[in-house]
């Protein structure tokens, strides 16, 4: 999951330079995920980071119960009150010329693998999703 994780951080740094992305993951962490997917879901909400303006985010988490929580966290403005509600539902966009499919598409992908995804603590500044996926331990 690290991996996964750090080969995110590198492609947001790639393509939104100025969003600096920091992965504390603990090393060995194992999910029950095809690694490219899950890649896709991290760089989705990297990329939704930076569209909104923020300047640092974190991926961070680990492993608890059978499960692996991964929360993706950014010092951005926040979501919107009047999106959260429906920010998992296809076209519905937080961001001005956003087509409002990446969440949808990224929810998708995770249920797929018998996990969950949330956005967590809405109020305030920022942004903190959690994603909750089967671990595994071999």
């Amino acid at each position: 999951l690290a991996d996964v994780a750090a080969e995110a951080a590198r492609g947001s740094a790639a393509l939104h330079p100025e969003l600096q992305v920091r992965v504390t993951l603990p090393a060995g962490t194992r999910v029950r995920a095809d690694a490219g997917r899950l890649r896709q879901v991290l760089a989705n909400l990297l990329s939704n980071a930076a569209r909104a303006g923020a300047h640092s985010a974190e991926i961070a988490g680990g492993p608890s119960a059978g499960h692996v929580d991964v929360t993706v966290r950014d010092d951005g403005p926040g979501i919107a009150a009047e999106v959260r509600d429906h920010l998992f539902e296809p076209f519905v966009s937080g961001h001005e010329g956003g087509i409002g499919l990446g969440l949808a598409v990224s929810q998708g992908i995770v249920q797929r693998h018998g996990g969950t995804i949330s956005l967590v603590g809405a109020e305030g500044p920022g942004a903190t999703f959690r994603i909750r996926l089967p671990r595994r331990d071999t």
